[in-house]
């Protein structure tokens, strides 16, 4: 089981399109009391991928562990929703919340 941020490109990129996610096992993640999180940033996650495209363009989310309802939480761009199944088989995760946060919104998508 994996927590980190994910991208969904649906549009070629890197002669790919589909979900890119930066994967950290759970046990090896940052625990606050409250949740477990891989404490990569979409932009610095974004930068690894040599990109001239704005990341905040390019639908957006996070898996993380929420210690106090003990299940994951999937925090989804609303416009890629429908990948929250393929989503959860890459993070390995089958018990799972999926929440929406303006942080991962995306006004403008480019791909």
């Amino acid at each position: 089981m994996f927590v980190g941020p994910f991208f969904y490109f649906k549009k070629e990129f890197c002669g790919v399109s589909g979900l890119y996610a930066d994967l950290m096992p759970v046990g090896e993640a940052s625990d606050d009391g409250f949740f477990i999180n891989h404490l990569l940033s979409h932009s610095d996650f974004f930068d690894r991928l040599s990109t001239d495209i704005e990341y905040s363009r390019i639908p957006r989310g996070r898996v993380l562990f929420d210690i106090v309802k003990d299940t994951y939480m999937i925090y989804i761009d609303p416009k890629i929703e429908e990948h929250v199944p393929e989503i959860a088989a890459l993070f390995q995760i089958e018990k799972y919340e999926v929440g929406y946060d303006e942080h991962y919104t995306t006004k403008r998508v480019v791909n």
